[in-house]
């Protein structure tokens, strides 16, 4: 075996490594690793002076490398968004666009991590919801994300005449105002969770989302949860992941805890769970 084969091996052997502990297909996991070993010159020294295999397994710069491009993978699947230069061109569409192109709209709503998550389950996940909360008019969505692309505005909730969706994420904030020029229920807004919900204390609306953002909250921001037991709507729907968003790995007992706690410290009673592909959903009402 030559070295350009060895160096083709070391590619093959961290990647595929990569692929049984994390999310990610092979072709991406394959450009991520070569990415890294091509900005490894110390690795690629060993490689090119190897006599066999073993001198470059055995090296500490394929070990170094190897964690580099693991972390390099971590850190790509945390991304929320992942393709900008694709959403760029989707939301100029958009903002071309004369009526909703549900197409177009899906697509978009694939650009955001979390938001994709949910689309292969939407099916479920939207009649599960109406089961539990029935007809609703109006939705405050906090830490929306792109979920307003993917909502049923009319049809199977009755017809929603007002949508007020509040995300941190400027690029969110930016799709979802030219998706609300379509759409004149949607009412979007950069929001923090630091501001507190004052702006809304005369308000009431009858569901409020709160989709894989409480357990997200939970391990960055524990102190700032009592800011949203007053969240002023007649229904909460709390949900969080069963998998990992990097990892092939569980996290529901993490997820559900940190939800059943904060129900219970709002003062609110759960009234339905469901689960909806790898999300799952808890529904509370005011006692």
């Amino acid at each position: 075996m030559d070295n350009q084969e060895w160096l083709e091996q070391a590619r093959q052997e961290i990647a595929q490594s990569a692929v049984k502990k994390y999310r990610i297909d092979a072709e991406t996991a394959d450009e991520l690793v070569n990415e890294i070993l091509q900005k490894s010159p110390k690795l690629l020294k060993v490689i090119q002076d190897a006599t066999e295999w073993r001198d470059v397994e055995r090296s500490k710069y394929f070990k170094e490398a190897a964690s580099s491009a693991k972390k390099r993978i971590y850190y790509y699947l945390r991304q929320y968004k992942q393709d900008q230069d694709n959403q760029a061109m989707l939301v100029r569409k958009l903002a071309n666009a004369k009526e909703p192109d549900r197409e177009l709209l899906d697509q978009l709503a694939e650009t955001h991590a979390s938001t994709r998550e949910r689309m292969p389950s939407r099916e479920a996940f939207y009649p599960e919801l109406k089961a539990a909360v029935g007809e609703i008019s109006s939705i405050l969505d906090l830490g929306c994300g792109l979920q307003p692309l993917i909502w049923p505005f009319s049809g199977l909730f009755g017809t929603t005449n007002r949508y007020l969706a509040l995300d941190k994420d400027p690029d969110c904030i930016r799709i979802l105002q030219a998706f609300a020029r379509l759409q004149p229920a949607l009412q979007t807004s950069r929001w923090f969770l630091n501001e507190g919900l004052k702006a809304l204390q005369n308000e009431e609306f009858d569901l409020a989302l709160m989709l894989k953002f409480i357990p997200v909250l939970a391990r960055q921001a524990r102190e700032e949860l009592p800011l949203l037991y007053q969240v002023p709507a007649r229904y909460w729907a709390i949900s969080g992941s069963k998998i990992s968003l990097t990892k092939k790995e569980s996290i529901e007992f993490r997820e559900r805890k940190a939800i059943e706690r904060f129900v219970r410290d709002a003062g609110r009673r759960v009234v339905a769970e469901f689960d909806a592909g790898e999300e799952f959903v808890v529904v509370a009402g005011k006692d």
